[in-house]
């Protein structure tokens, strides 16, 4: 009688580096340093409600290390300690001002900056470069002088704002006016998963 022998075979491929396994393990691309000079997204003087004098989409384009889902936005924000205002972030593509999405809206805690976080769920594609944004509002019941606010680092020439005055709504596509700086802002993301390995099976026949 002939047996057979299966054997199974797992070919594992290499692309950039070994595959082992991607999980859920996330990672994050943008600055992530609280920057040394702080810039006004939004600024109303003794303006008698909305909108304020203005209100912009601030941040610094970064290339995506990897095809995958930013999860989350973080910024450095302060509100100048007055009151609290609202503000969201988003994406877009670098090549053509394109808008790829936004996380929830969130809300400053009041006076130093500090790390604010959104959620999001927006594809990304690696190598691409992508303008992550804040975007927010403050707005005045008769005091002066409400700011909200970001940090910067000089240096690098990705950085960029526009002045929409239309928050919440975006402007798209966005064209900004070009900055030497790198804003605190970066996202969150969670890659793609990869494809499964290839199973091949030899069968061997012996007497």
């Amino acid at each position: 009688m002939g047996k057979i022998l299966q054997k199974t075979i797992i070919s594992l491929f290499i692309g950039i580096g070994i595959f082992f396994a991607l999980g859920v393990n996330a990672d994050t691309f943008g600055y992530e340093t609280a920057g040394t000079s702080y810039y006004n997204i939004s600024y109303c003087n003794f303006c008698s409600g909305c909108p304020p004098d203005y209100a912009k989409q601030v941040g610094s384009y970064f290339q995506a290390p990897e095809n995958g889902t930013v999860t989350e936005i973080k910024a450095y924000l302060a509100d100048g300690g007055y009151q609290h205002w609202n503000f969201k972030f988003g994406i877009f593509n670098e090549s053509d001002g394109s808008f790829e999405g936004e996380t929830t809206e969130g809300i400053t805690t009041g006076g130093l900056f500090a790390w604010f976080a959104e959620d999001a769920s927006i594809d990304i594609i690696s190598s691409n470069y992508y303008w992550l944004l804040v975007y927010g509002k403050a707005c005045d019941t008769g005091y002066s002088n409400y700011k909200l606010r970001t940090k910067y680092d000089d240096g690098e020439d990705n950085g960029g704002e526009s002045n929409p005055n239309d928050y919440p709504n975006w402007e798209e596509p966005f064209s900004p006016t070009s900055q030497d700086r790198k804003y605190s802002i970066y996202a969150t993301y969670t890659a793609a998963a990869a494809e499964e390995p290839t199973k091949k099976q030899d069968v061997i026949w012996f007497d």
